[in-house]
């Protein structure tokens, strides 16, 4: 309250139309602790705002107050996590006060700006009412200080509550029509298909005829405790149906059936890849977490990348901090335990400049508004990672209208474990028959239940607010802590994360490696009483593990976590009876055997076609459309595309340093301005071999995913960036592990879906150029990850009835081994260098930066190259690093290759004199604009043309030289065509994104 006054007596505060207030309620369990937390909190906050509201008379603020400002309060609603009250509780702890905190935020608005729109507008940027309650302040109730009483409000959106109910768990009766019961179960959010609910219906009319179920305690149908976990495990999120689907496809060479995407095209062909090449570093893959691989003889790294988007969709903040903080525990829960050394992000959003009245037709009325999808996505990330000690090296933003459908949010960690752990391969685990069940980390709520389901299905106005979950990345950091340290003392056999499913998902997955499981549901501890037990079950409330601990281990295990500060809990145990028994107050709710639980969901049969167009095929010959005159105007403009403009106001929130291994840093050069390819560890500082360096980058083309286009081409691309970005930063190019995430609208033809075969298709081509680019490159897959359903049907901001798609999106991320010695930087470090355009020059106009800038269709659409010619060009480039021929080095993306050579100048504050003659056939626009596979812009001495020239030959450029002046020059044949001043720019790169106005 205190602060409120300041801020109306302060003039120049007051002059802005909108200020913002955070705030912490307390509630003291003893009133007379009051004085002593005034007495503690000057120690516990240092010049941190707080205000707290006492018993003591308030002094009435200004008359001005009430006369010129309208007061809204943010808070919470009642399950979902709040951080920084749970921050603050634990730290009054220690000063032996005991009190309930909960934290919100007022906003004071000028009452000039209030009108109805403004409102509308700026609470739908301010707060988000599936997870936070917002009210007006009256006047009388602001001057009495009604705003800080506590109240209990409740849950929103949970389906089917059973707060006070006495009822252990309820019988769901599959008597009546499977499309009847469809209906009921969508709006349980349990994403069945037809022909899975006859499965199940089936399944248990047999158990009935022998009485198995009567015997146990158990009704004839299904109690709603294994009807969740069922949906739980055979949802497309866990059980990625259509990736292992029986596929007929039509392609350009006839009809084939293909036995499962994943099968065909990821898993057998890493196994022919893995034996083509004889590569001994792959430890263990698909059958994790992550992936493992060994790049020297004292480490293993392993790494895994996964997607956020349902979630981040209705609450971008929760929803990026949940996926960074589960991607964070998927390495925590791979082997016996890794430590998280690095983080990624690639968020694929709707364009940020959007303003509310362009979008109130068309946009999804669940969905964030653009400004507040980024801003909520990349604080998320950058939360989870600086809180938790993790530096996040990589990553990138890709903005087009499609992403309005659903955000994608990819998130990403590379993990380090010893190779061995008291002489067992930490890569390995087992559990065994009698080893106790621990779950570890933080309590269980309402928040993430249906979550794995709730992703499974498209989005639309009903979908559950219970599926958004909020992170804590202190608790997460303690639990990290902890898990290290018991895995070195060798106190558990197995560890897996909660994610998706909660509990149901990862002992129902740890049960098969025993042979069964008996869970106590009511011992899991609670955040809250009131739970049923099926939400106990699959809630995917965060921050928490599960361990097989030995009996005879326990003791110690639960010591080391109270030491820690970490609550652990036996809810169970593991058994050989071939299913999982769930139990509540002492009587049984579930049994589900494991072959049915996962093994019987029923195999999908799809058809897919190859349907490709005269638009993907299309050459459009022309002249030069880039004159001499307004060639520096558009790469001004492209400069200052969302897509290629500098992202580093952005990035340098997120903390590179911590941990003190980043050598390559995602912004670079003389004064930090130059966009690397990708980011690069001290191998060295995380156990390794001195000298070496683990190399993280990625590779995306979303515009190439437009049905429209092939989806070959587009996978090509993927595959090709993040490949050559591994090449820039010096990778052995027979070092380089790739992980594959595929997002996809729905490729499931239906009444809904009219052209599902032809996205399958897509979606076919795709696979297909990942396996030959595969085979071709020596690279094996080690991991991957699928989001299908990425679609929204529902109404729009304004009430109309919308459906929209993503474009199918394909993210290859790459781990690449290298030499601290032979890093070439990805600016211009020198003058008087020779500056040179690397690549077969198979450049492409259609579907470039450029062409969406001049706003029309320019044919020449990007074709399939020949992956042996690639792979021949990245090979030839490795060895030249390796003889230092390159002072500098960077990848051809976005806006081509002048736009890369403008980077380069402007990280190492040169200018450049281009001067060349234009290849025979060539045209300047397509030379300088184009996109393409294999190119790079790199600057050696003039020592070493021939050396460079010598390896390959017509696959370079002599495009001019450095220079010490700060300007860009151009002349083609002798002939001058035009000049620019570096600094103008620059001022058009560094324009950037800004979310905050």
């Amino acid at each position: 309250r205190q602060r409120v006054e300041l801020l109306a007596r302060d003039q120049k505060t007051w002059e802005s139309p909108i200020v913002r207030v955070p705030y912490f309620e307390i509630q003291f369990e003893n009133q007379k602790k009051q004085q002593q937390l005034l007495e503690a909190l000057p120690r516990i906050f240092d010049q941190v705002l707080w205000e707290i509201r006492c018993d003591q008379k308030i002094e009435k603020l200004e008359e001005r107050m009430g006369q010129e400002r309208c007061v809204y309060l943010k808070k919470y609603h009642f399950g979902v996590t709040d951080s920084a009250a749970a921050t603050l509780q634990e730290t009054l702890e220690l000063f032996n006060l005991q009190a309930k905190v909960s934290s919100g935020e007022m906003l004071l608005v000028n009452k000039s700006h209030a009108d109805d729109n403004f409102r509308r507008q700026l609470l739908l940027d301010w707060a988000n009412p599936l997870i936070e309650n917002v009210s007006e302040i009256k006047d009388q109730a602001f001057y009495k200080g009604e705003l800080f009483n506590l109240e209990a409000m409740v849950a929103k959106g949970t389906s089917h509550s059973y707060a006070g109910d006495k009822q252990l768990a309820r019988e769901i009766s599959l008597d009546g029509e499977v499309q009847e019961l469809k209906t009921q179960f969508d709006e349980l959010c349990l994403a069945f298909s037809l022909e899975e609910i006859e499965q199940i219906k089936k399944y248990y009319q047999k158990l009935a005829k022998s009485n198995q179920r009567q015997d146990k305690g158990l009704p004839k149908w299904p109690t709603d405790v294994e009807l969740e976990m069922l949906a739980q495990t055979w949802s497309e999120h866990c059980k990625h149906k259509i990736f292992a689907a029986k596929i007929n496809y039509e392609g350009e060479e006839g009809t084939e059936s293909i036995d499962g995407l994943f099968k065909t095209y990821i898993k057998n062909t890493t196994e022919e890849v893995i034996k083509k090449f004889n590569l001994d570093w792959c430890i263990s893959l698909f059958s994790d977490n992550a992936g493992i691989v060994r790049f020297d003889d004292k480490v293993d790294l392993c790494l895994k990348v996964e997607t956020h988007n349902s979630p981040s969709a209705l609450d971008p903040y929760g929803g990026s901090l949940t996926g960074i903080l589960g991607v964070n525990r998927d390495i925590l829960g791979t082997g016996l335990g890794a430590k998280p050394i690095a983080n990624m992000d690639v968020f694929c959003l709707p364009p940020p400049d959007w303003k509310y009245d362009d979008l109130k037709a068309t946009y999804p009325a669940t969905n964030r508004l653009p400004k507040a999808l980024l801003k909520g996505v990349h604080l998320g990330v950058e939360h989870g990672g600086n809180k938790s000690g993790i530096p996040t090296i990589n990553g990138s933003f890709f903005f087009h209208p499609s992403f309005s459908a659903k955000p994608l949010v990819f998130v990403g960690t590379l993990g380090v474990m010893p190779q061995t752990v008291h002489g067992q391969a930490s890569a390995f685990k087992k559990i065994n028959p009698g080893d106790l069940v621990v779950m570890s980390g933080g309590k269980v709520g309402l928040d993430g239940i249906h979550g794995a389901t709730f992703s499974s299905l498209e989005i639309n106005e009903h979908s559950p607010s219970s599926a958004v979950q909020i992170g804590d990345p202190y608790t997460q950091k303690i639990l990290s802590d902890f898990l290290l340290a018991a895995r070195d003392l060798f106190l558990y056999n197995f560890v897996t994360d909660n994610g998706a499913g909660g509990i149901s998902s990862s002992v129902g997955e740890m049960a098969r490696e025993s042979g069964g499981a008996t869970l106590y549901l009511d011992k899991v501890p609670l955040k809250y009483p009131g739970l049923a037990p099926w939400q106990v079950l699959v809630s995917e409330s965060q921050e928490r593990m599960s361990f097989a601990v030995s009996p005879e281990k326990i003791g110690e295990f639960l010591q080391l976590s109270q030491e820690y500060g970490v609550e652990s809990t036996v809810i169970g145990e593991f058994t050989d009876t071939q299913e999982i028994a769930l139990w509540w107050d002492k009587k049984v709710v579930g049994i589900l055997p494991l072959e049915f639980l996962h093994d019987g969901v029923p195999k999908l049969q799809l058809k897919a076609r190859f349907c490709p167009t005269s638009e993907s095929k299309k050459e459009k010959q022309h002249g030069d459309l880039v004159q001499a005159e307004n060639l520096f105007v558009i790469a001004k403009k492209l400069l200052a595309n969302a897509n290629i403009t500098s992202k580093e106001k952005l990035v340098r929130r997120f903390d590179h340093e911590v941990q003190a291994a980043t050598m390559g840093k995602p912004y670079c050069g003389k004064n930090g301005h130059a966009p690397a390819d990708g980011g690069v560890l001290l191998a060295a500082r995380h156990g390794g071999d001195v000298g070496s360096t683990y190399i993280l980058a990625h590779g995306l083309a979303p515009k190439l995913g437009d049905l429209s286009l092939d989806g070959k081409v587009m996978g090509q691309w993927a595959f090709d960036e993040a490949f050559r970005s591994q090449i820039a930063l010096g990778a052995d190019p027979t070092k380089i592990a790739l992980l594959d995430n595929f997002c996809w609208p729905d490729p499931v033809a239906s009444a809904k879906v009219k052209d599902g075969e032809r996205k399958l298709g897509q979606l076919v081509r795709t696979c297909q150029a990942t396996r030959e680019m595969a085979l071709e490159f020596g690279t094996p897959f080690i991991s991957g990850k699928d989001s299908m359903k990425n679609d929204y049907r529902g109404k729009s901001l304004s009430g109309q009835q919308v459906t929209s798609s993503i474009l199918p999106t394909l993210l290859i991320t790459s781990l690449g081994s290298g030499k601290t010695q032979h890093v070439p930087a990805p600016y211009f470090k020198r003058p008087d260098e020779l500056v040179l355009l690397i690549g077969a020059r198979q450049l492409y106009l259609g579907a470039s930066s450029f062409e969406e800038m001049i706003g029309e269709k320019l044919g020449n659409y990007p074709q399939w190259q020949a992956p042996s010619d690639l792979s021949k060009l990245y090979h030839q480039m490795h060895e030249l690093i390796k003889q230092d021929a390159f002072t500098s080095l960077h990848d051809v993306s976005d806006g081509g290759s002048f736009i890369a050579l403008l980077e380069c100048a402007i990280g190492g504050e040169l200018g450049v004199n281009l001067k060349f003659s234009m290849p025979q056939g060539a045209y300047l626009d397509q030379l300088l604009f184009g996109e393409g596979c294999g190119h790079f812009i790199a600057s050696i001495s003039s020592d070493k043309l021939e050396l460079v020239r010598s390896v390959l030959g017509e696959r370079m450029l002599v495009l001019g030289a450095t220079c010490k002046n700060s300007e860009v020059k151009l002349e083609i044949e002798d002939k001058f065509l035009a000049q620019a001043s570096l600094l103008e720019l620059k001022k058009s790169y560094l324009t950037g994104i800004d979310y905050e106005s």
